[in-house]
């Protein structure tokens, strides 16, 4: 589905949402990129919470959008020319494509090969970290990083971890921006109580 808008706003953007197509669920995290007709990223962000997204350039052009989320199947589609002022919606639905791999069993050899049916098994890996990695990058560098805290209190019998008590009360959860999403306590203090 595609709708066009034309009024006063500061660039070309690109909105919309993407939920899963098995379940139609928001999914929040998906990366979102707007790439050029060279395939070059010009801008990206994340899907927030209820799977909207929202990418602007700067720049009329022709562009393409790429979603990527772990354990999903890469979605790209023509978006066609951005005009000035321009806002593209689209809803975007991606699919569930697990890498599933048989064990891996590690031999003493002198060269390093693969059989060509292992190759695209072994790409198929590659392509989910290399999704990972780039939403690493993509934070790093816009100096974003959402996030969402559950925080509890358990406690655990140490021999058995079995669960001995848990603080419903004390549940809540944060969330924010910033660099640094969690800290840890003191090394003395982990070694005292755990």
């Amino acid at each position: 589905m595609q709708l066009v808008f034309a009024g006063a706003v500061a660039a070309q953007e690109v909105r919309g949402r993407v939920s899963a197509a098995e379940t139609g669920e928001p999914l929040p995290g998906a990366f979102v990129l707007l790439l050029d007709s060279a395939g070059e990223r010009r801008a990206a962000g994340l899907a927030g919470t209820d799977g909207g997204f929202r990418v602007s350039i700067n720049a009329p052009g022709v562009y393409r959008l790429r979603v990527e989320m772990l354990g999903y199947a890469t979605h790209e589609e023509e978006v066609g020319e951005l005009l000035t002022d321009e806002v593209v919606v689209r809803e975007v639905r991606l699919s569930i494509a697990p890498v599933m791999l048989e064990g891996i069993t590690a031999a003493g050899e002198s060269r390093c090969g693969l059989r060509r049916d292992e190759g695209s098994e072994v790409q198929r890996v590659w392509d989910e970290a290399r999704k990972a990695l780039s939403v690493a990058d993509w934070l790093s560098a816009s100096g974003q990083l959402v996030y969402q805290v559950d925080r509890f209190e358990r406690t655990r019998d140490v021999v058995t971890d079995a669960l001995r008590d848990e603080q419903p009360h004390l549940r809540r959860q944060l969330s924010g921006t910033g660099k640094v999403p969690f800290r840890t306590a003191p090394l003395d203090a982990l070694a005292a109580a755990g």
